[in-house]
């Protein structure tokens, strides 16, 4: 233990800015679902030389977690949790420049990643990584609202239903992996609280994709009024049953264009017993779902019941259409998403 104490010690004292052999201490990082550990070669009080194969550029911002090879360091202070950026290529790895946190916006950030490893208590470096990613992932996203957040994961949220807030986080993260400007993408901090309360809230775990989508799409490079709230606000007042009721209408019916150059579906024909089988919804509760989705706007029935009937033509809104390829994470515009 001495051995770690020392090696943070050297790194935190700032006065000492020469780089010293690293000996056998490690960058853990994600990159995409693989856990990478890199040796390091050296390391000072502003930046390390990273030993890795992977194709880094000059610029490129890094989450990770340094200790000594080994076992997760469970103890805070016996690891170092940190953002860097690649400043120069080497022929065997990168240069990388720290970058602490410098105000109290992200000191509270990197309090939060240790709060929550307190609670969700990770005993593996992988498991870590994840939710160090997720936090780091909130901080950029909504970079000035780590007082609402931080509340939100200390006071509201259980230790399970803060893994799943992480979780809706992480996969949001990998929603918008691809995106040519994801680091200048930013969210509404009130739309980021309900989607993580709310997902995390959600007592089947299939619900974290659509919860995690529609983090996705809510985050913009444009500095504007968040124009999803009213998506999430909608997509929070359904029950799981109806949101499968949603998913089969809007997957299975026709989509055309309409005269006006939008996009509509046709009407889909539903018998009881396979949309029963295909939405998981109780037949004592099947005609109520769907007139109260109706009531939303998101279905349209051309007979009052389709318990009694045996069948039902269902037809999905544009409403319903927009909700679906939202929470499907899909960013561009509905009519790609449904190849139209």
């Amino acid at each position: 233990m001495s051995a770690r104490k020392g090696w943070l010690e050297k790194f935190l004292q700032p006065e000492r800015a020469a780089r010293r052999p690293a000996g056998e201490f490690s960058a853990y990082r994600l990159s995409g679902s693989i856990m990478l550990q890199e040796p390091i070669r050296n390391i000072s009080a502003s930046g390390a030389y990273l030993v890795t194969d992977k194709q880094l550029l000059p610029g490129s911002r890094l989450s990770f977690t340094m200790q000594n090879d080994g076992p997760f360091e469970f103890n805070p202070a016996h690891r170092i949790t940190t953002f860097a950026r690649v400043v120069r290529v080497g022929s065997d790895g990168v240069g990388i420049a720290f970058e602490p946190p410098n105000d109290a916006h992200s000191r509270r950030w990197a309090d939060l990643v240790e709060f929550c490893a307190r609670e969700v208590k990770p005993r593996e470096m992988y498991p870590f990584l994840q939710l160090a990613a997720a936090v780091h992932f909130i901080a950029r996203i909504c970079p000035r609202a780590s007082d609402e957040i931080d509340h939100l994961f200390r006071t509201r949220l259980s230790n399970y239903k803060m893994q799943r807030a992480l979780d809706i986080a992480l996969k949001a993260e990998t929603l918008l992996s691809y995106e040519p400007d994801v680091d200048s993408l930013r969210a509404d901090p009130r739309t980021v609280l309900r989607i993580l309360e709310n997902g995390a809230s959600a007592e089947d775990d299939w619900l974290q994709g659509p919860w995690a989508g529609l983090l996705a799409v809510s985050c913009s490079s444009q500095a504007k009024v968040d124009a999803y709230a009213a998506i999430v606000e909608m997509f929070g007042r359904l029950t799981p049953t109806q949101i499968r009721i949603l998913d089969t209408v809007c997957t299975k019916s026709i989509k055309v264009r309409s005269d006006d150059g939008g996009i509509v579906a046709q009407p889909l024909t539903c018998e009881l017993d396979e949309f029963l089988t295909l939405t998981g919804a109780r037949d004592s509760q099947i005609d109520q779902d769907i007139r109260l989705m109706s009531e939303l706007a998101l279905l349209e029935m051309s007979k009052p019941s389709i318990l009694t009937t045996g069948s039902n033509d269902l037809t999905a809104t544009p409403v319903s259409l927009l909700l679906h390829a939202s929470y499907s994470g899909h960013r561009g515009n509905v009519e790609d998403y449904y190849s139209v």
